[in-house]
């Protein structure tokens, strides 16, 4: 199977979720059984499941981590109120100063 080609278009169109709405989770289990789809194509199964879920999905593992689609959340965490939200070191090597 050919990984198929996603538009940035597509995954900035997700429509968000209301301010007090619970924010949908995909727990464990639910993304142990997803593995295979993200070997095979890991963006097309993120946009697959921001278009299930909405704009805001709680992932729950080992740790938590959430998916979000919507471009003024994306600036809201990464630069309006970055501090409020906790990054790991990955994200602060990779990152480095292009988001200042």
């Amino acid at each position: 199977m050919e990984p198929s080609t996603i538009t940035l278009e597509r995954i900035v169109t997700m429509p968000a979720k209301p301010k007090n709405a619970e924010v949908p989770t995909v727990g464990f289990v639910e993304l142990f059984k997803m593995m295979p789809e993200f070997r095979r194509d890991a963006i097309e199964t993120f946009a697959n499941i921001a278009e299930r879920f909405g704009g805001i999905v709680r992932f729950r593992g080992l740790w938590t981590s959430y998916l979000l689609t919507n471009p003024s959340h994306i600036e809201h965490v990464l630069q309006t109120n970055s501090r409020n939200y906790n990054k790991g070191r990955v994200y602060k090597v990779r990152s480095g100063t292009l988001l200042t």
